[in-house]
């Protein structure tokens, strides 16, 4: 998911000022290790006076089994370990797989090395509430300070409040797959849904420590 901010009134948005990158007390993730394709239209390091355009500037690059490549310029929210968080922000409104999301949503991107998957958190742009979670699953993810790669695996796994989650996308895995592919897909859907309350618990233990902080950054901005 890829998503470009929106300019606000102060009075209605706190996100009009500026941001450091956050320190989320070396928090480790919890969770053992184990895309009809979001909108791409991420935030940049030309988004001007943006609450975000304070926090590092990180280079997305996503590969697909078939040899595509998109780069996407995002935001470095928290990193630690073999875990980051990249802030995207939506420039309008969209509906991904049947979930209406505000301009403005927010979303935190978690990626990691050791696990086969990485997660869009999407957040009302107002509350910070969870408006769902979307799952890439992943592999060969590569993290560095100013860049980040990873290959796409095609399925994804949605899920929104109150609801299971939702495998997609299998009907596009190609009748004569790469050797090795239905065997990685097959693991890492199996590795996400079996540890699915455990990465809710994760992604919102997360929000709950990041959000504020951004939001209060954000407000006391000038």
């Amino acid at each position: 998911m890829a998503y470009h901010g929106r300019g606000r009134d102060n009075d209605r948005d706190p996100f009009a000022g500026h941001a450091t990158e956050i320190d989320c007390g070396g928090m480790a993730p919890p969770v053992p290790p184990f895309e009809e394709d979001p909108p791409q239209a991420r935030t940049g390091p030309d988004d001007g006076g943006a609450p975000w355009a304070g926090l590092p500037p990180i280079l997305e690059i996503k590969r697909t089994v078939a040899g595509a490549e998109k780069r996407f310029e995002c935001r470095r929210l928290h990193r630690d370990g073999p875990h980051l968080v990249v802030l995207f922000v939506a420039s309008a409104p969209m509906l991904v797989h049947g979930v209406a999301l505000p301009a403005g949503t927010v979303t935190f991107g978690h990626f990691w090395r050791d696990r086969p998957y990485n997660v869009y958190h999407w957040l009302d742009p107002m509350t910070g509430h969870g408006l769902g979670a979307y799952v890439n699953l992943a592999a060969d993810t590569r993290i560095q300070d100013d860049r980040l790669e990873w290959l796409d695996l095609i399925v994804d796994v949605l899920a929104v409040p109150g609801q299971p989650p939702r495998v997609l996308d299998e009907d596009e895995i190609p009748a004569s797959p790469p050797p090795g592919l239905l065997a990685r897909i097959a693991a890492a859907r199996a590795a996400v849904l079996d540890e699915w309350p455990r990465l809710l618990e994760e992604l919102e233990r997360f929000r709950a420590r990041l959000w504020p902080a951004l939001r209060q950054q954000a407000v006391a901005a000038p």
